[in-house]
């Protein structure tokens, strides 16, 4: 094995495969970055237990002298390319591996290839295709509301459902819900429970540019797929929660208003609601016509806003408390200048979603103060 390449070139693609790399890892090999080295191209493989990705590396920054495979420790051989100044010159020699770059020279042993885990090419799935763009929108409008922790694993991923040519992604951590609904070109009819640290791993892989990505299904691993890289995860397992299910149903009453205008006060409130358990703030109306937010915290002090809507409808009296953290997060997810606020009475949950209609919202619980 044998090839001179591009020091910022390499470094890039190192970096993207080390994002599913875990120097923790009880397995050895998975501490290693398999190198590939074809006679027109170089991939490059990371992975774990869940997750794999490959990056293809080609084009006139490589030029490969001779074929091979190796698999070298990860945290050293990022760490010292990214020391380096100089392209690369790297090359088996006796079972070790030498990089040369400038005057400097650095020699790995190298770990067997054959010993690192491989796709499940034999358990081909069915297939489609996403732009860029859309597979950007709805796991950034959807992956926030799923669970930090493990103590229900299948609520730690987000949830695609596919059926009727719509694709429903949704995630929750039964505090709260974000759903999006996209149409797609594809009869698929199946479901997936995909880890959200995979798909965070992918938001970082995903170029500026467009393009589209293939998207391969079984029951068991999706595989995201572009010219420059794949993505490989395994999927959790178990039942997710009906999500149709969770969406409340009997408007009592219906606030429009100007997105960014509640975005900048809810981040103001924060600075003192971040001090309760449950980051609490109150919103209430006043005079029929005016909104108001609120945030105590007894051992700083209180903050209060007025936001003038532009459209109240149905009853005019109001006063609950929800999580202002919950809150930011799922008015930030919408793209859209004005958004709606539904409430149902109560100590029933909130419905926030834009009023553009594009089948997009997210479902807050209240939190109780009595």
């Amino acid at each position: 094995m044998e090839f001179i390449i591009d020091r910022n070139l390499i470094l890039a693609a190192l970096l993207d495969v080390s994002l599913a790399v875990s120097t923790k890892d009880t397995i050895p090999i998975l501490k290693g970055i398999k190198m590939e080295v074809f006679d027109d191209k170089i991939i490059l493989t990371g992975g774990n237990q869940v997750s794999i990705i490959k990056k293809i590396i080609k084009g006139p920054a490589v030029s490969i002298i001779q074929t091979g495979s190796t698999v070298l420790e990860a945290r050293f051989l990022v760490g010292l390319v990214r020391k380096l100044e100089n392209d690369l010159h790297v090359k088996s020699i006796s079972g070790s591996i030498v990089v040369r770059s400038g005057e400097v020279e650095t020699t790995f042993h190298g770990m067997d290839p054959a010993e690192y885990p491989k796709l499940h090419d034999s358990e081909a799935g069915s297939e489609m295709v996403l732009t860029i763009e859309k597979l950007k929108e709805i796991i950034l409008q959807t992956g926030f509301a799923a669970a930090i922790n493990d103590a229900r694993p299948v609520l730690t991923g987000c949830h695609w459902r596919f059926k009727n040519r719509i694709l429903t992604c949704a995630a929750t951590d039964s505090q709260r819900m974000a759903m999006r609904k996209i149409d797609i070109e594809s009869d698929l009819n199946r479901v997936a429970n995909i880890p959200t640290a995979s798909l965070s791993k992918l938001l970082k892989l995903l170029p500026k540019q467009a393009g589209n990505v293939n998207i391969q299904i079984s029951d068991s691993f999706i595989l995201f797929k572009t010219p420059d890289f794949e993505l490989y995860s395994l999927l959790i397992t178990g039942s997710y929660p009906q999500i149709d299910r969770l969406i409340p149903t009997g408007i009592s009453t219906e606030i429009t208003l100007n997105r960014k205008t509640l975005e900048n006060a809810l981040d103001r409130m924060n600075i003192i609601s971040n001090h309760h358990k449950h980051h609490d703030v109150r919103l209430s109306i006043c005079n029929g016509e005016v909104i108001e937010l609120s945030t105590i915290a007894y051992e700083l002090g209180k903050m209060v806003q007025k936001i003038m809507p532009n459209e109240i409808q149905g009853k005019k009296e109001l006063d609950i408390t929800f999580d202002s953290i919950f809150m930011l997060e799922a008015v930030k997810s919408i793209q859209d200048a004005q958004l709606k606020l539904s409430f149902y009475g109560e100590n029933k949950p909130i419905v926030v979603e834009s009023t553009a209609g594009n089948d997009q919202l997210s479902l807050i619980s209240s939190v109780r103060t009595k």
